[in-house]
């Protein structure tokens, strides 16, 4: 969820890995929010994209609940929103 704090920049609570995986899954990668993406991308977003994949995976997976598995994802998540923002951009030019 992305919360804006008064005038400051939007600030992402808590990422939705499981539906965000889903959507990449199934190829469905134009229903993420731009938000969640430029999230994604920006490099001082990286450790708390760690903990929160690092949580999600506590829940839903716990035998690969650990900082390298979760770094993965961040890095996969990374990659991915990269290559969606740069489609979105070359698309509404």
């Amino acid at each position: 969820m992305i919360q804006k704090l008064d005038d400051a920049k939007p600030t992402l609570t808590s990422l939705p890995w499981k539906e965000v995986l889903e959507l990449v899954e199934s190829e469905q990668l134009t229903a993420i929010p731009t938000e969640t993406l430029e999230f994604a991308v920006e490099e001082n977003n990286y450790q708390f994209l760690v903990e929160s994949a690092l949580k999600s995976l506590e829940t839903s997976d716990p035998e690969k609940a650990n900082l390298e598995y979760a770094a993965k994802l961040a890095d996969k998540m990374k990659e991915i929103a990269s290559r969606v923002l740069a489609e979105r951009i070359q698309t509404n030019q």
